[in-house]
């Protein structure tokens, strides 16, 4: 074997354990396809077909989101904060479906802010 150091091994180390919250990415996955479903359900104006489908998905994406958005308050915080916050996206709802935008958005910061405040006084 030579000493050329492109033909050495290399001593990989494991990734640390990973930080992130588990159903965060599920939530972050069906906010991203309401949010799809809301711009081509505004296509629907020109094709009714793609807006009927359009409609069909985004009804299923903003169910979807509230559960999964409810569950992680609740998993993380508590119940009455789950439940203020659904409440708080099902009022937003019909403002331009910023029930769908904000709200989850308002917990994930807030669970953010929450791990690093813990970690920063672990630390300490």
């Amino acid at each position: 074997m030579s000493n050329d150091p492109v033909h050495k091994v290399l001593d990989y180390q494991t990734p640390e354990a990973s930080r992130e919250i588990p159903q965060l990415r599920l939530m972050h996955l069906w906010r991203t396809i309401g949010i799809w479903s809301l711009l081509w359900l505004l296509l629907g104006a020109v094709f009714p077909m793609v807006g009927a489908i359009a409609l069909v998905s985004m009804l299923v994406a903003i169910v979807m989101t509230l559960i999964y958005m409810t569950r992680l308050a609740t998993r993380e915080v508590s119940t009455g904060y789950a439940i203020r916050h659904l409440l708080l996206a099902l009022l937003l709802m019909p403002i331009f479906a910023l029930g769908l935008i904000v709200v989850p958005l308002m917990v994930e910061s807030d669970l953010v802010k929450w791990r690093d405040k813990a970690e920063r006084e672990n630390i300490r």
